[in-house]
């Protein structure tokens, strides 16, 4: 609880935030749509292509943890393959939501997945030979965060695809091309099997929250916080109205992923404090 008490300015600044949003949403979703689309914008695109990565990024993170910690070679090399993999596979991603808009169409799936997946293989490598003598220490604290972001990505996976599900709201692009589908209020669970209720690349985008982690792991860092927090709200606002600019979301569809979010955060420092107190100082994998 020591976490959620050092945080609750950001707590409640993003509570705040997914407060404003949902209750704005309330009235004006429709209206503020209207209002800011534009079809393929294209900051909001590279948005779309990159604000999901940092939820992401702790499978890798786990995985090169363990290949630097392999004594044997087989074991190693795998865990460095599936390094380079998992971080190949979230940027291919992310170059998929380009390529469909139209930017980048010459490059074909084909071409750049073996040529990310090379880089990366190389990169993954060079940084474990780097590391190979990190101290205990500091891998007992990236294991803990690689663990609790893991966690929070299936938090996140489970709750927001199953609302998306329950909902199933048309997204405002969906409407503008389907003349079958209609407007419904975020409360309106009206099952017309959209997925816009609640926002996945906005809930996806709370990842970047994880580094809030960082000075409960690593007490030397505790001056970041304020910094750590300000980086988190603006890339999660940025991509909340990313998202309501190019028709994918509503204001309430983002507001409701920031609070689902922000929930999920709260139970991860609560289970960060209680396995940093278990495996603080031996958390040594053995392989």
């Amino acid at each position: 609880m020591d976490t959620i008490r050092d945080n609750k300015s950001f707590l409640i600044v993003l509570f705040l935030i997914s407060a404003i949003l949902i209750i704005s949403g309330s009235f004006f979703d429709l209206s503020f749509s209207e209002m800011v689309f534009v079809e393929n914008q294209w900051f909001s695109v590279l948005m779309e292509a990159i604000c999901f990565i940092p939820i992401y990024l702790p499978i890798t993170l786990f995985f090169f943890l363990l290949s630097v910690k392999c004594k044997k070679t087989w074991q190693t090399w795998l865990f460095v393959i599936l390094t380079a993999l998992s971080v190949s596979v979230v940027v291919t991603v992310g170059f998929s939501y380009v390529h469909k808009r139209g930017i980048f169409k010459w490059l074909s799936f084909p071409v750049y997945f073996p040529l990310e997946f090379l880089v990366f293989l190389f990169l993954s490598e060079k940084m474990r030979r780097h590391h190979m003598f990190m101290k205990d220490s500091v891998f007992s604290g990236l294991l803990i965060i690689s663990i609790a972001g893991i966690m929070y990505l299936l938090y996140e996976l489970a709750v927001v695809h199953l609302l998306k599900a329950l909902a199933g709201r048309p997204r405002y692009s969906e409407i503008l091309m389907d003349g079958t589908l209609y407007f419904v209020p975020w409360f309106d669970f009206s099952g017309q099997g959209g997925s816009s209720f609640p926002s996945g690349h906005t809930a996806q985008s709370c990842g970047i929250m994880l580094l809030l982690l960082i000075p409960l792991i690593f007490p030397e860092k505790a001056l970041r916080r304020p910094l750590y927090s300000v980086i988190s709200v603006l890339w999660v606002l940025i991509t909340s109205f990313t998202r309501i600019i190019v028709g994918k979301h509503f204001l309430s569809d983002t507001g409701f992923a920031i609070l689902i979010m922000e929930i999920g955060l709260m139970l991860l420092f609560v289970f960060s404090e209680k396995i940093k107190k278990r495996i603080d100082g031996s958390a040594y994998i053995h392989l």
